[in-house]
């Protein structure tokens, strides 16, 4: 079975920073959650309207995922959060393959339909977390880069200088983040959606808007396909999922795997002061 999407890629020239639900600004996300990216959303179709019409729209019409790496012409997935019989050649390569995140989309693909061969994993073909579907001919490639810098603050009363870290994250020249959306069932919504996206754009997402992170530049791939096996009998998670309490009683947690994060933080608006969002724990990408 063949699934279509349409797949936006957001290149990011000056990287970014993103919450990582720590205290400080020492970690950051390399993906961006399908809730943030929603709450962004929001807020530039509130600036766009002027009103919240653009916002119920979104909730009513719009289908997308989280927001995943790529780089090199490769788009990498979450790795199904499912045990695995290892056999593995060597102990290294096994340990490579627990910590990885992110699998090719042909290695998913091969996943889903229950054909991935874990004989074949090579530990030079994982940069970054992410399985590659072969080793690249340039050794300092990279699918994304995290860097730390010390910055100074002074206190409100006392003025005195405090030393703090502030992490972001940098892609490839030919790399960033994309994410599918699904407009099949509401295909007029497609332009109107993409005009709030090209105006987050330009005013950015995450921390340190003001000197330039976050803003990325959008490139649209239509038709893209996804296989997945006509007799599935469960589904990966490519966003985050808090289930209504009417989804609650269809859930088998003993037939499932899946990982439980908690998102919390801060959040505004055009004209709203910034405010404190409220803690609430879903269900992660790549549980099944």
């Amino acid at each position: 079975m063949t699934h279509r999407f349409t797949k936006y890629r957001l290149s990011f020239p000056d990287g970014l920073h993103l919450d990582a639900g720590t205290y400080g600004f020492e970690n950051t996300e390399v993906s961006i959650h399908s809730d943030t990216l929603f709450s962004a959303l929001c807020c530039a179709a509130v600036m766009l309207e002027g009103d919240d019409s653009g916002v119920k729209a979104l909730k009513e019409k719009a289908r997308f995922s989280s927001a995943f790496p790529f780089a090199g012409g490769q788009f990498f997935f979450p790795k199904p959060l499912i045990p695995r019989d290892f056999d593995f050649p060597n102990y290294s390569d096994e340990k490579k393959f627990r910590k990885l995140k992110y699998l090719h989309q042909s290695l998913l693909e091969a996943d889903l339909a229950g054909n991935l061969d874990l004989k074949v994993f090579k530990e030079e073909e994982v940069k970054d977390g992410c399985w590659l579907t072969a080793k690249l001919d340039d050794e300092d490639f990279r699918v994304f880069k995290l860097s730390e810098r010390p910055r100074i603050t002074t206190g409100r009363v006392t003025h005195a200088a405090e030393i703090y870290h502030f992490s972001e994250v940098h892609f490839d020249e030919d790399g960033g983040l994309f994410f599918l959306a699904d407009f099949s069932e509401h295909p007029d919504f497609k332009t109107k959606f993409e005009s709030y996206l090209r105006l987050l754009g330009d005013e950015g997402i995450g921390a340190d808007g003001t000197v330039g992170k976050g803003f990325f530049e959008i490139t649209v791939d239509e038709n893209v396909e996804i296989k997945t096996p006509g007799d599935a009998n469960a589904f990966l998670m490519l966003s985050l999922y808090n289930p209504l309490p009417t989804e609650a009683p269809n859930l088998r947690p003993n037939e499932s795997y899946y990982e439980i994060l908690t998102r919390r933080g801060w959040s505004s608006a055009p004209g709203i002061a910034t405010w404190r969002r409220r803690s609430l724990r879903m269900f992660g990408e790549g549980s099944v």
